[in-house]
């Protein structure tokens, strides 16, 4: 078995555990109603016959699966699904590349440091989580996707990312790739507006961050 499968299989069970689904718990629940999209050989393991794919979207995929899970919760098809993602890239050969110091945050960058990992999420209905007497601790209240339809990895030259509520907590992934951190944000920033224009700055609560995995 790779380890990227091992990874999600660890984690998976960890977030179970967390969830508290025990032996009991398993017993009653309604398995049919329980999904993954990780993949479905966890599926196979636990007997969940609920929504079970397999999502590849290269750096979102992670992101694909948690949003399109709580959608399956949100239109009732689904009580909980396990969602999340895994990758282990770094293999021996890799090492022999004569690098001094992989970064991406210099100008005169050469890579960027790999990782490897693994992170589930046990979604699940509020009522339904309420009424085990699950561990809750946040709420999912919406998301969605855009695409600028332009390039892998650079955004738009005459594109805006629109951020529709100024008075909400915005987080903006980017993706940051082997590129100049500095240059990077400054092509997004630029960019950032909201979406009826009546201001050119983004708000106080604004926050971005950087990520480059599935």
């Amino acid at each position: 078995m790779d380890k990227f499968m091992l990874y999600m299989l660890t984690a998976g069970k960890k977030a179970i555990a967390d969830g508290g689904i025990t032996v009991e718990v398993m017993r009653e629940i309604d398995k049919s109603r329980c999904g993954i999209l990780i993949g479905s050989a966890m599926g196979d393991m636990k007997g969940w016959m609920g929504s079970n794919y397999s999502i590849s979207t290269a750096c979102a995929t992670s992101d694909f699966c948690i949003l399109n899970a709580a959608n399956h919760i949100i239109r009732g098809e689904d009580d909980m699904m396990l969602c999340g993602g895994s990758d282990a890239a770094i293999i021996p050969i890799g090492k022999m590349i004569n690098l001094t110091a992989a970064s991406f945050i210099e100008r005169n960058c050469d890579g960027f440091v790999v990782g490897e990992g693994a992170g589930v999420l046990l979604l699940e209905d509020l009522e339904h989580a309420k009424k085990r007497g699950a561990n809750i601790y946040a709420e999912f209240l919406g998301g969605s996707f855009t695409c600028d339809a332009y390039h892998m990895t650079e955004p738009h030259p005459e594109g805006v990312v629109s951020y529709l509520c100024a008075s909400d907590n915005i987080q903006i992934q980017l993706h940051l790739t082997s590129e100049s951190y500095s240059i990077y944000v400054e092509k997004w920033h630029s960019r950032l507006a909201p979406v009826n224009g009546s201001t050119a700055h983004a708000p106080e609560n604004f926050k971005k961050g950087g990520v480059y995995a599935n």
